[in-house]
């Protein structure tokens, strides 16, 4: 069986990870507080913040629909990314 993306997202802060519910409370590894620290992943992203202390982070899981775009286009268009100065359409 394999985890979700979220697995390790979540671990690499110190949060527990729950494979049976994609939204749940746990106690606070920062503060303390008991249930305090709400916890929810999608596909997309995962992310925790803690009522009492503020401690908080998310992660995307995968990258944005138009950032896959420029990588794509980055990769079609090798370059630097700056326009040609050589050539200009302006007469002199």
């Amino acid at each position: 069986m394999s985890l979700h993306p979220a697995y390790d997202a979540l671990r690499k802060h110190g949060v527990r990870f729950f494979t049976n519910v994609r939204d749940w409370t746990d106690d606070c590894l920062e503060c303390g507080n008991k249930n305090s620290l709400s916890v929810r992943y999608n596909d997309d992203v995962a992310e925790f913040r803690c009522e009492a202390c503020g401690r908080s982070g998310s992660e995307r899981l995968r990258q944005a629909p138009e950032q896959n775009l420029v990588e794509e286009a980055r990769k079609e268009f090798p370059g630097d990314g700056e326009p040609d100065q050589s050539k200009s359409d302006i007469p002199e």
